[in-house]
């Protein structure tokens, strides 16, 4: 009998965080609207303004569309010019542009790549890819964290809160030069914005080897 209730409390303790896990993914992903509303999305689109922190601190305008995975285009001003101004990033796979007043250039291929990284980012915090049977995914209960390596995308951590919010991730990206080391990041999330029942953060902060980088604040989100 108590050998019985040995195996029991074994096979109960080895289940327990498996579920858990489990718990944590679905937990997460039906706080962002729900895997069906998730994996039907094609196309995320924002506006708001942002900050670079460069030499000087940039302020600029922005208009983004991501097809996860895919390409993505933003376009962004400086706030003192206004839209005016607009100079546009295109990324399509590994290959990107920049455009200007009809004026297209290809950017270098290290900094195509770069970019490609960062964009894949948006892919990842649909969650749906985290279900794709190509990612591999481990996940951390106690922590709250969800470690996803995808073909398409930097290996990264998602960290999120216990009623499934994400609060966090980092990950590395390939230097813009191609030549210096992988840069490490980290991005906090914060705010909420809903589109067709699919929540989104409404501020993004992005910071590289332990420097401020990035600082979005979004005006309007939509999926399609």
């Amino acid at each position: 009998m108590w050998k019985s209730v040995l195996v029991l409390s074994f096979a109960l303790a080895v289940a327990a965080p498996a579920a858990q896990a489990q718990s944590l993914l679905d937990k997460a992903m039906t706080h962002a609207g729900g895997e069906a509303r998730l994996k039907a999305v094609h196309q995320l689109r924002w506006t708001g303004t942002a900050t670079i922190f460069a030499k000087d601190r940039i302020e600029i305008g922005t208009s983004t569309i991501v097809h996860p995975f895919k390409d993505a285009r933003s376009d962004t001003w400086l706030v003192s010019d206004g839209p005016a101004k607009t100079r546009s990033l295109i990324v399509e796979g590994d290959h990107g542009w920049t455009e200007m007043a009809g004026d297209r250039k290809p950017l270098p291929a290290a900094q195509a790549r770069h970019e490609a990284a960062q964009y894949s980012l948006y892919a990842l915090m649909l969650l749906s890819p985290l279900r794709d049977p190509k990612a591999m995914v481990t996940i951390d209960a106690i922590k709250g964290e969800v470690a996803v390596t995808h073909p398409a995308a930097p290996p990264t951590v998602l960290v999120f809160a216990k009623d499934g919010t994400l609060k966090s991730a980092r990950n590395m990206v390939p230097a813009t030069d191609g030549k210096g080391p992988p840069i490490h990041q980290v991005i906090r999330f914060e705010g909420d914005m809903v589109s067709r029942g699919v929540h989104w953060p409404r501020h993004i902060v992005i910071s590289q080897d332990g420097k401020p980088y990035y600082d979005l604040k979004l005006e309007t989100f939509e999926v399609s």
